[in-house]
């Protein structure tokens, strides 16, 4: 059997890691010319037959445009495309060490749709203020799909994904931002046991 010294490696705050061959999450940017997106079939149209205007990988999904709007975590990133009326289309895969009920939350405006292999956790078809969103899913032990398509229609911009193992409906200290880097975050990129 595999023998790893599981004393070697730091704990974790969550059991989600992940896996991507990029270790990072791909985010690929897109427009609709001449479009307001303004609903996430719009922003399904933009990714499917608009423009790509970037594609590249980030660390997490922690965007905004507005230095007086820093979400939960602070430390944000510029978002790939510096105007209004454009989607992001962001994948990776995650790995979840230990079965069990996760929240995956999001702090967004505008809307967005997440889905952790195949299912929809969090649907949030509407233009906004930044705004918190949950959903819970009991996950097995394995890898999963994860695929979030957000918008942005005007105004501030801003996107941060987060994880807590358990079942919440509203944002506290479990959560930590969805990472591929080891921060303590609770996504880490090398695929190894940890306890």
């Amino acid at each position: 059997g595999d023998h790893r010294d599981l004393h070697s490696f730091p704990t974790r705050r969550s059991s989600v890691y992940v896996t991507a061959a990029s270790a990072a999450f791909q985010v690929d940017t897109y427009v609709l010319p001449g479009v307001h997106i303004n609903t996430l079939a719009e922003a399904n149209t933009a990714i499917s037959s608009g423009v790509q205007t970037d594609s590249s990988t980030f660390e997490t999904i922690n965007f905004t445009d507005s230095a007086n709007h820093p979400g939960h975590f602070g430390n944000n990133n510029n978002f790939p495309a510096n105007s209004n009326n454009f989607a992001l289309h962001v994948t990776t895969t995650i790995t979840v060490a230990s079965s069990g009920i996760y929240t995956f939350g999001t702090h967004a405006d505008d809307g967005l749709r997440l889905k952790i292999g195949g299912n929809t956790v969090i649907y949030d078809d509407s233009n906004h203020v930044p705004q918190d969103r949950f959903g819970t899913v009991n996950l097995a032990a394995g890898t999963h799909t994860l695929d979030l398509v957000f918008w942005e229609q005007g105004g501030i911009a801003a996107v941060e994904l987060f994880v807590a193992q358990g079942n919440f409906n509203y944002f506290n200290n479990n959560f930590t931002l969805l990472s591929s880097t080891d921060g303590g975050s609770g996504v880490t990129t090398d695929g190894r046991a940890h306890v």
